[in-house]
């Protein structure tokens, strides 16, 4: 569990990107990284409810996604599990 709250947070502190995170066709850009702060290659991201939406992340643990801004993002990685984070 312990580990799942470590994933949890350094989602919301790599999810809360200043001004611009947000572009005008609703596309929300983030990272995901471990507890370490390395980055989280191929971890899955999709928009609660809505698995068509769902992209991986790149090398860098960067993605960008189609999501309005307060729907949830459902973050998965085989090696670090499942969270879920507010777009």
């Amino acid at each position: 569990m312990k580990k799942y709250r470590n994933l949890m947070w350094a989602c919301l502190a790599s999810l809360a990107i200043p001004a611009g995170a947000q572009d005008a066709d609703n596309n929300i850009r983030g990272m995901v990284v471990d507890k370490w702060g390395h980055p989280v290659y191929g971890a899955s991201v999709m928009v609660k409810g809505m698995p068509e939406t769902r992209v991986e992340t790149d090398k860098d643990g960067k993605f960008s996604i189609e999501a309005s801004a307060g729907q949830q993002l459902n973050i998965v990685s085989v090696d670090k599990g499942m969270t879920t984070v507010k777009a």
